[in-house]
């Protein structure tokens, strides 16, 4: 399995665990007028204790290895990895408001970061697969093998 199946198969169970979370945040949110907020904070830190072991590698086996690939394939797979790594540092921007900030809204930014986040793993889900298409077996091997270097199990 390569870098890209492997990242894939992340996307998906983002996917999964994103739309749970969204639906009991949504709920927690609704909840604040009761004053009911039971397990707001342990949802919290589940979400980012998963965040922090799986996304952020994502993250970085996406920009050190799959980027800048894909960015040498044409003008539109450049334009796209820019718009890409943006919204990387625009989610990372929000993780680190929620855990570094006493912030009095966390579950909205929260919220707001798995939206962005779901987002993302969309675009890239639609985007990425036709440039990774037209690679050679040779870019893929690069990719793999930055990938590994980097501590990712494919």
């Amino acid at each position: 399995m390569g870098t890209w199946d492997s990242l894939h198969k992340q996307h998906v169970d983002v996917f999964i665990r994103i739309n749970l979370l969204e639906k009991a945040l949504l709920g927690l949110l609704q909840n604040r007028a009761t004053g009911d907020m039971k397990g707001a904070a342990s949802l919290q830190k589940d979400f980012l204790k998963a965040f922090e072991q799986g996304m952020i590698l994502h993250f970085a086996v996406e920009e050190e290895a799959l980027f800048p690939v894909l960015a040498r394939a044409g003008e539109k797979p450049r334009i796209l990895i820019s718009e890409l790594l943006a919204e990387h540092k625009s989610i990372m921007e929000k993780h680190n408001m929620i855990v570094q900030t006493a912030a009095v809204d966390k579950d909205k930014i929260l919220l707001e970061l798995i939206r962005e986040l779901a987002d993302h793993a969309k675009k890239e889900e639609q985007s990425i697969p036709s440039i990774i298409s037209q690679l050679t077996p040779e870019q893929l091997n690069n990719i793999d093998q930055d990938a590994k270097r980097l501590g990712y199990r494919l």
